[in-house]
């Protein structure tokens, strides 16, 4: 079975604190987009979780999918395991454009249209994958001007 792993906007993130388990705490609104990886699950009859599709430079342990399915399987004490695998799709391609970074998107916000061009994206030191994007909203009437590095 496969499922949507829809892409995502903070329309802002507030670090409020540091909990003992290492995470924080934090504070966000963010909005779901209309581009999504895809996972795929194979129910396993043992209670092994593998991930198929492996991200360059992440140790299964640490791979946030993993995580999930490890804690999923430990809260519904199951004895199935999981054969996992994403299929990254839109944001990738959109990303690898020659001209994402001057491409106005349009981000529909609690109902509204928002124009929005891309500011910022960061990638992760060692998988080289997108892990956040920053956009500035695109006022009416406003002025533009893009330089290329």
């Amino acid at each position: 079975m496969a499922w949507p792993s829809p892409a995502k906007v903070n329309l802002f993130l507030h670090i409020t604190g540091r909990r003992d388990d290492g995470y924080h705490d934090i504070q966000t609104a963010f909005q779901f987009l209309d581009y999504s990886d895809s996972l795929e699950f194979q129910v396993q009859q043992s209670c092994a979780i593998e991930l198929l599709t492996p991200i360059k430079g992440v140790k299964n342990e640490s791979n946030l999918i993993i995580r999930a399915a490890k804690c999923l399987q430990s809260h519904t004490d199951s004895k199935q395991g999981a054969k996992i695998s994403i299929e990254k799709k839109a944001i990738t391609n959109i990303l690898n454009s020659d001209s994402f970074m001057s491409t106005v998107v349009v981000l529909n916000i609690d109902g509204k249209k928002q124009k929005v061009l891309p500011r910022e994206v960061a990638y992760h030191v060692v998988s080289d994958e997108p892990i956040h994007i920053d956009f500035m909203r695109v006022l009416e009437g406003s002025k533009i001007i893009i330089r290329r590095n």
